[in-house]
This record gives structure tokens, C-alpha cells and sequence, in this order.
């Protein structure tokens, strides 16, 4: 496949902690299949935790409160048996969708990731991560989202957004929630007239919502009240700080530039 015939070059999807759910990697395969891109994975590793497991009499307590000792040739024996399992999961999602693939693993923080991500790639991020968990675990598979949420203020990144957030509403069959980003009611109006404008056309069903400051707080309740597992933003003056913002929602965020 010619770089000509893409829509996009690259999906990335962004694995941190524990092993992601199997169907967020399928989510990120799908995208990749409808942008006819390369699947792209990577695993942000934590340096804080790197820097812990080289101290003295560190422990980690487990959700059942088990204790287990946190040291650095077991969190590298861990890291090794969860890039296996990471690269299985991109192999079975990309071959069941025809796509090339990739796996990588950097330091580092998002924001860096962020500034460095070009125009014609998307970096999708799962659900906030928990921390690594050295003892047994297995892939897990979660109910899959029913609707697709972005944010439209009428800016070009807004604008980009709503165009990816159409075309994973479209190819996925989900509802589409537009939220405002309006001060008053007027400017609420606007918004609403642009976007219709923009999705004249489309099929799916579309819900607006209007959004206030401070602007995580609400997105948070108004994904909860709409019941989406999947948040489309794009990468602009307006986008809430990524790094809380991922830390903070617990569903599949997808940014675009």
C-alpha cells in the first residue's frame, strides 16, 4: 500500500501499565483498517517506576493485599512477557484486518509523544492504566462502547476531530455526541448551525450537548450521562491538558493533529 493510498500513514495506540483489554487493541485496528494505515504500537514505559525498582525493601501491595517485592529483575521479566503478549495482540488484530503493524517501547511523558505526532498520524490511548501487576493476569475484553464523543468549538483542530469522530461513528455504527464549547447561548447556536452543516449527510445518530469550564469535569459527567467509551480531540490550543485528561476518564481517548 502506497503512502498515496492512505488516509493517514500511521495509527498509534498507546499501551502504559498492565496488558491492555483485547478489544481496545481490535478498536485501534479497526481505525487503522478504515484510515488505511500502518497499526502502530507503543509502550511508554514509567521511569519513576524504573528508578523505584532499583531501590532497597520496596514492596508492592496487590487489589487483594497481597505484598510482593518490587525489584528491577522482575519488572524486566515482566516488561519481557507483556511486550509478547502486546505484540500477539497486534499481530492477531492487524492480520484479522489486513494491516502492517509495528511495536516500539520509549521513555518519557505524553506531552513529548504529542508534540512530536505529524499530521497524517493518530494516536489512540486506551483507558487509564493501573500500575504493572507482577503477579498472574490475563487479557480482559470489555463491553464495547455505544456512542463516540468530541468536543467542537469551531476551531481547524475541532474541526479535525469531527471529522474523525464521523468517520468512527460511521464505521462502527455508534451515535455521535458533539460536545459545544460555547460561553453563551448565542455562540451555542453557531456551533450547532457549523456542525450540522459539516455532517449534512450523515446517517448515524448525533446528540449535541453544551459543554462549561471547567472543561474535564464536565466532559467526564457528560461521558458518563452518554454512556461513551470513546472521546475524539483534537490536538489544539483548546484541548484540555492531555496528560490529566488521560489519567482522568476511563475510556479510549483518539487524538488527531
Amino acid at each position: 500500500m502506497s503512502s498515496n493510498d492512505s488516509l493517514f500513514d500511521r495509527v498509534w495506540i498507546m499501551f502504559r501499565g498492565n496488558a491492555p483489554p483485547k478489544d481496545e487493541v481490535e478498536a485501534a485496528a479497526r481505525l487503522a483498517a478504515a484510515l488505511r494505515a500502518e497499526l502502530c504500537g507503543l509502550y511508554l514505559e514509567d521511569d519513576d517506576l524504573n528508578r523505584l525498582a532499583d531501590l532497597p525493601f520496596v514492596t508492592q501491595i496487590t487489589n487483594t493485599g497481597s505484598r510482593l517485592n518490587l525489584n528491577a529483575r522482575d519488572l524486566a521479566r515482566y516488561f519481557r512477557v507483556l511486550r509478547r503478549t502486546i505484540e500477539n495482540m497486534l499481530d492477531q488484530a492487524a492480520s484479522g484486518a489486513g494491516l502492517s503493524w509495528s511495536f516500539d517501547t520509549r521513555t518519557g511523558a505524553l506531552r513529548e509523544l504529542l508534540d512530536a505526532l505529524h499530521e497524517r498520524e493518530v494516536l489512540f490511548l486506551g483507558p487509564p492504566p493501573g500500575p504493572p501487576r507482577l503477579g498472574p493476569w490475563r487479557a480482559t475484553r470489555r463491553v464495547g462502547p455505544a456512542s463516540v464523543l468530541t468536543i467542537y468549538d469551531g476551531s481547524a483542530a475541532s474541526n479535525r476531530a469531527l471529522d474523525m469522530a464521523t468517520r468512527i461513528a460511521t464505521h462502527e455504527g455508534l451515535e455521535l455526541v458533539i460536545c459545544l464549547n460555547a460561553e453563551d447561548l448565542d455562540t451555542e447556536h453557531r456551533l450547532q448551525e457549523l456542525a450540522a452543516e459539516k455532517l449534512t449527510g450523515a446517517e448515524m445518530p448525533i446528540h449535541y450537548r453544551t459543554l462549561h469550564p471547567p472543561l474535564i469535569e464536565q466532559l467526564t459527567r457528560i461521558r458518563r450521562e452518554e454512556g461513551a467509551s470513546r472521546i475524539i480531540l483534537g490536538l489544539g490550543d483548546g484541548l484540555p491538558d492531555p496528560d490529566k485528561l488521560c489519567e482522568t476518564i476511563p475510556c479510549s481517548v483518539v487524538l488527531v493533529r
